[in-house]
């Protein structure tokens, strides 16, 4: 099982242990998607990783101006359902989108047990993609 197999099924596990977690996206604090759950495709995961990064930026960016501390985690409530956002470390970070009846108490306690234990194995270098992965990088790489 490659890295990523054994990321996204965290995920599932994640979603299965948070009722009413709809959707999950890693992602790098540039935007990038890293892994994300099977109920993301590709087009949906590139464009919440971008939204994702931007927001963490502006949570980031706030907290330091107000000198309020680390931004720990950040919730949206919207019409339809929630969205979480989660720095996992300097490099990454997560989004979690939920069901209006979902408890954020335990999908924000379940994020931070899983991305705080497993932050270690959600780095960028995840973006190695199965065509790039074995090719030689550039001379004196």
């Amino acid at each position: 099982m490659t890295d990523k197999e054994q990321l996204r099924w965290l995920l599932e596990q994640f979603m299965a242990d948070s009722p009413g977690v709809t959707h999950v996206v890693v992602t790098s604090l540039d935007g990038l998607r890293l892994v994300t759950s099977a109920s993301v495709d590709r087009d949906l995961g590139d464009s919440l990783s971008a939204l994702s990064a931007g927001l963490l930026s502006m949570a980031s960016r706030t907290s330091a101006l107000l000198a309020l501390g680390d931004c720990e985690y950040m919730t949206l409530r919207l019409a339809a359902g929630h969205l979480l956002l989660m720095r996992i470390d300097e490099a990454s970070g997560v989004i979690v989108a939920a069901t209006p009846d979902a408890d954020l108490r335990i999908v924000a306690y379940n994020m931070t047990h899983l991305f705080g234990s497993a932050s270690h194995a959600l780095s960028p270098q995840l973006r190695t993609t199965p065509s790039t992965a074995g090719a030689p990088g550039p001379a004196g790489a």
